[in-house]
């Protein structure tokens, strides 16, 4: 009974979190406040890209993509980086992770090894907070091109996208076998 309760209060915490992070995303994007994507997105040139928003960039897309921005749109561009995304990567992943700890302990409470899989999403964050700094070292030696930072980036961009994908795979199966569970059914 206890367990329950604990799990009942953390599914809650997750639910939160969860609403948190949608919130956050459309202030994010849709709502031109000042150093959001909305609002770089008005500073740009029309079609411009956050580098971050790509699933994958190479040297060439990245400065490209930079250029796009102009110098208005880098700048807020590096605001975002400080302040947005320096709070939404712990925001989603810490909503992910604990989404997925909830329902496999729901599903599988004697599996020791689903019970791992919730730092996925921890790790994706952590790629994400890796990215936004080697954006910020790529963004400070502009309009210089650099060689190798850039490729770290694209990469660190690659396995965020990866292994977020991942995660929510991982959620959305955790969340049919806890229903599936809760239904009595066995698999």
């Amino acid at each position: 009974m206890k367990t329950e309760n604990k799990l009942f209060s953390q599914g809650r915490i997750a639910v939160s979190l969860f609403f948190l992070t949608i919130l956050a995303m459309f202030v994010i994007n849709v709502v031109p406040v000042p150093n959001s994507a909305a609002y770089i997105q008005e500073l740009s040139e029309p079609g411009a890209h956050l580098p971050d928003t790509l699933f994958y960039y190479d040297s060439h897309r990245l400065y490209d993509a930079l250029i796009s921005l102009g110098v208005p749109g880098r700048e807020a561009y590096r605001a975002f980086l400080l302040t947005f995304d320096a709070v939404f990567p712990v925001l989603y992943s810490s909503a992910l992770a604990l989404s997925i700890w909830v329902l496999l302990r729901l599903a599988a409470p004697r599996s020791t090894y689903t019970a791992k899989l919730y730092f996925l999403p921890l790790l994706a964050g952590l790629f994400d907070y890796m990215e936004n700094m080697s954006m910020l070292m790529i963004l400070h030696y502009y309009p210089e091109h650099l060689v190798t930072w850039p490729t770290i980036a694209g990469c660190l961009t690659l396995a965020k996208w990866l292994i977020s994908f991942i995660s929510v795979m991982i959620l959305a199966i955790a969340a049919i076998l806890a229903l599936w569970k809760k239904r009595g059914s066995t698999i």
